[in-house]
């Protein structure tokens, strides 16, 4: 397991056991009572609410097949589960799903997320993502900030509410490639879209479209 952890250090996790079921979640206690990974990867997609993968018509298939194993653990005591995938440039690629009950108040602009992704949050995991807090996935959403936030501004950021038609008080940050991608859901967006922020550029585009491939470039990065 050290080579799978070794892919999880932003959030050094504990695995947990059947011991622990008292901190496990109902739903997850037969993944971690399982001795077959075929039995922990099976029963942790069954949870995923209906019609989710469905709307990712690249990640979804690439997600199944390469998924190898599933795995119980805690991130500051919040139960999370551990989707273990064969990459394609590293042996080993991880997604971490934080355990729904850690959900918290909705995030600001809440009625602009698509409804698969508001069950998803709520129900399968509060925040699925890749290699660091808020990447390649959906962030935690009681962890969610505005553009003006993220860049200690909480008022505005005057150079980019001058310069743009969406405010960056008005732009949730839900989803990260790196330092300078930033994937924001917005009330003044057109509908099923969300704004792909790049440095000092907003690029308007399709949700699934822009989340399908921001899972998939788990693949190309290492």
């Amino acid at each position: 397991m050290s080579d799978i952890l070794g892919t999880l250090s932003a959030w050094s996790p504990e695995l947990l056991g059947p011991s622990d079921t008292a901190v496990i979640p109902a739903s997850w206690r037969p993944i971690v009572d399982a001795d077959d990974p075929v039995v922990r990867r099976t029963t942790a997609l069954s949870l995923w609410n209906d019609g989710i993968l469905d709307r990712l018509p690249r990640f979804a298939p690439m997600f199944r097949d390469r998924l190898a194993d599933v795995r119980v653990g805690a991130v500051d005591g919040v139960p999370v589960l551990i989707y273990v995938v064969t990459g394609i440039h590293e042996s080993v690629i991880t997604w971490i799903g934080f355990d729904p009950g850690s959900f918290g108040d909705e995030p600001r602009f809440w009625d602009s997320f698509p409804a698969a992704v508001r069950v998803f949050l709520r129900e399968t995991h509060a925040g699925f993502m890749s290699r660091g807090p808020d990447q390649f996935g959906i962030g935690r959403p009681s962890e969610m900030e505005t553009l003006a936030e993220s860049a200690d501004s909480p008022d505005g950021v005057e150079d980019w509410d001058e310069t743009h038609d969406i405010g960056s008080t008005r732009l949730l940050i839900v989803a990260r490639e790196g330092e300078l991608m930033r994937y924001c859901v917005s009330p003044d967006a057109e509908p099923d879209h969300l704004i792909e922020v790049y440095e000092g550029d907003a690029y308007p585009r399709l949700i699934w479209e822009s989340l399908d491939a921001l899972l998939m470039l788990r693949f190309e990065v290492s």
